[in-house]
């Protein structure tokens, strides 16, 4: 099994958040991707799937470690493979030691979950998947689209809303147990969503040049120790 927590430096991951959202946007204009409605939950989708192929080739010579996802291919299609959360990077092992094609997932290294809505309700059923799962590394990425008009607020006060929520559970006793959320790393990202408005309002990946899109990638890790999110730069 992996003895590996985190195999990235938080600027790494940082980077590789950007790195998928850039192979995501070069395929936005491909077939299904493109045109209205549909495509914003296609390129989300796309997203997630890059997202999921830059975490998971850190423990490519690992063979004890499977990656549980929806593929995305270049002209849309989709391939099932999600399993609990949209992103679960999981060792295993083998149920019968001489049969190894049947795995049993042992302990997740990575759980993501992605949603490009910027609605308060979805991020707490959501986030919420992330505090009931044990996990070395956790990782919520929430999308922000051209409606909001300020990004940085909107940003600023989900960071600090998920705090204070967070130091309220940190108070309280769990039948005497720590809550799972209190090991491990957990990270609150930020992207710009391909979402569109009511009534078809464009894109910011239709707006906005590549370049643009990526430097509005944002990362934060709760700092347990200090009860904070510390932005990683």
């Amino acid at each position: 099994m992996s003895d590996q927590k985190l195999n990235f430096t938080h600027d790494e991951l940082k980077s590789s958040l950007k790195d998928a959202l850039a192979k995501s946007i070069e395929v936005k204009d491909n077939g299904r991707f493109y045109g209205y409605p549909g495509s914003n939950s296609l390129r989300s989708a796309r997203f997630v799937w890059e997202v999921s192929k830059q975490l998971r080739r850190r423990y490519e010579s690992l063979l004890d470690v499977v990656s549980f996802v929806q593929e995305v291919k270049d002209d849309g299609t989709k391939i099932g493979g999600e399993w609990l959360l949209d992103i679960a990077i999981a060792n295993t092992l083998p149920l019968v030691p001489t049969k190894s094609k049947a795995l049993v997932n042992t302990g997740l290294i990575w759980a993501v979950e992605s949603e490009y809505s910027t609605r308060r309700g979805e991020f707490a059923k959501d986030f919420g998947k992330l505090l009931c799962v044990r996990a070395e590394n956790r990782l919520y990425l929430n999308g922000f689209n051209q409606l909001l008009g300020n990004e940085d607020r909107f940003i600023k006060d989900r960071v600090q809303e998920t705090l204070a929520f967070l130091s309220r559970v940190c108070s309280l006793e769990v039948k005497g147990q720590p809550n799972g959320f209190q090991t491990g790393n957990l990270f609150l990202g930020f992207w710009p969503s391909p979402e569109r408005g009511p009534k078809g309002t464009s894109s910011l990946w239709d707006v906005k040049k590549k370049s643009e899109l990526i430097t509005g990638v944002r990362l934060f890790r709760f700092n347990i120790g200090c009860m904070g999110f510390d932005e990683i730069n």
